[in-house]
């Protein structure tokens, strides 16, 4: 089974309120993220250049943060939701910076530190609503009000649990619903910028080559085993 098998396995066993067509949208976008992964590694089999290592990084961060989300979604881990959906909205600023120019992509994977304020703005060009949904991403990432969501136990859970407390840490089908609307608007995105980028697969060869295959043993160039 595949990760994400398992983590939508285990969306649909949570107990929320969620439409199995959203659930299956979920597993669309994972297979097509397989599908760019695949095709990028194709484009070059043997060698690793720096967009390379960009494109696959996007595919890698993308796979986690979603995987990360929906695990969080399941669990009813409120701020844990959250601080992966808003890695996912910055991802997706990432990926629409590198099409306007893709000169820009090597850049991803050097050591000069990127100006995040560019990168979101990329996005923000792109998806007039996406300052908004980063906004309120990060309302709760940071510790705001929005952050110490508190739910409600009925009195009988009290009871059968022994718990003296009203409050629990949860959240209801609405906010769950919410959740995946968020992560249906960024994902679908993603992909979509993933495919405008890959669209001529030569794309791959930009930037210095990093490592190359030979004869099943991995060789580092260009002083890149002291910094991969």
């Amino acid at each position: 089974m595949k990760p994400e098998d398992h983590t939508i396995a285990q969306l649909r066993l949570s107990g929320f309120a969620i439409a199995e067509e959203n659930t299956a949208a979920l597993e669309e976008f994972f297979r097509q993220l397989r599908a760019s992964d695949d095709a990028v590694s194709r484009a070059s089999p043997l060698e690793l250049y720096e967009s390379m290592w960009a494109i696959l990084g996007i595919i890698g961060r993308s796979y986690q943060l979603m995987l990360c989300a929906i695990d969080q979604l399941a669990d009813g881990n409120w701020n844990g939701f959250y601080v992966a959906a808003r890695g996912l909205a910055e991802t997706l600023c990432a990926v629409a910076w590198v099409n306007e120019n893709s000169d820009r992509l090597p850049s991803l994977v050097q050591f000069e530190a990127l100006r995040i304020g560019r990168i979101m703005n990329a996005g923000y060009r792109k998806y007039s609503q996406l300052q908004d949904i980063y906004a309120r991403l990060s309302s709760i990432s940071h510790p705001n009000r929005g952050s110490h969501l508190l739910g409600f136990r009925s009195p009988d859970e009290r009871q059968d649990k022994g718990i003296w407390s009203p409050f629990c840490l949860t959240f209801s089908d609405h906010f769950a619903n919410e959740m995946m609307e968020l992560l249906l608007e960024i994902g679908p995105k993603i992909i979509r910028e993933l495919d405008l980028l890959t669209r001529d697969l030569s794309i791959v060869r930009k930037g210095r080559l990093m490592a190359q295959i030979v004869q099943s043993t991995t060789l580092f160039l260009l002083g890149a085993a002291q910094r991969v």
